[in-house]
């Protein structure tokens, strides 16, 4: 059983690749902004690691749902043509 650390983040904003969004900017209260792949940001929340987010499988898919919050509404931000996720 994996021991549950106490921190949680929150997803501040979204990073789009073109219409696609590939990353999240993850926030904790001690750190500033993170840029996080979208596949770390799904494998936290599905382990109750985001605060304001929750990862559900559908068709096979993960998708997040925002808790309290509209993921789509958040502040975005797009890579630029040779700039990827790291």
């Amino acid at each position: 059983m994996m021991k549950r650390l106490g921190v949680r983040f929150v997803i501040v904003g979204r990073i789009l690749k073109g219409r696609d969004t590939v990353g999240y900017d993850l926030m904790t209260s001690n750190s500033g902004v993170i840029p996080t792949r979208k596949e770390q940001v799904q494998m936290l929340a599905s382990q109750g690691y985001i605060a304001n987010a929750t990862a559900q499988l559908k068709n096979n898919e993960v998708k997040l749902v925002g808790q309290g919050t509209n993921l789509s509404k958040l502040k975005s931000r797009q890579l630029g043509a040779r700039e990827t996720m790291s």
